[in-house]
């Protein structure tokens, strides 16, 4: 059976990060991961643009692995902003 090299790009809002450090721990854990082809973190605009394959990886995933090293990936896109929004008011 052949694999679905179908890959998406989209970008998530990312919490907790405060430094660039921050940013490059984020971009390398997704990076590292099967299925994730590219992911670039804009620490300025606190989000990543990730290009992944979703039949190797998914969503979820990614944001069980970003959160396992303190920070967070803000997938539901219904809910980003007001999600992002309350953590702003909280800092």
């Amino acid at each position: 059976m052949a694999k679905d090299n179908t890959s998406i790009k989209k970008t998530f809002p990312v919490l907790h990060m405060t430094c660039a450090s921050c940013a490059n721990s984020v971009q390398s854990m997704l990076r590292a991961q099967e299925g994730v082809l590219n992911a670039s973190v804009n620490f300025a605009a606190g989000d990543v643009q990730v290009e992944y394959r979703p039949s190797v990886i998914d969503k979820p995933a990614m944001k069980k692995i970003v959160q396992s090293i303190g920070y967070d990936l803000v997938i539901d896109e219904a809910n980003a902003s007001a999600t992002v929004e309350e953590h702003q008011k909280k800092n």
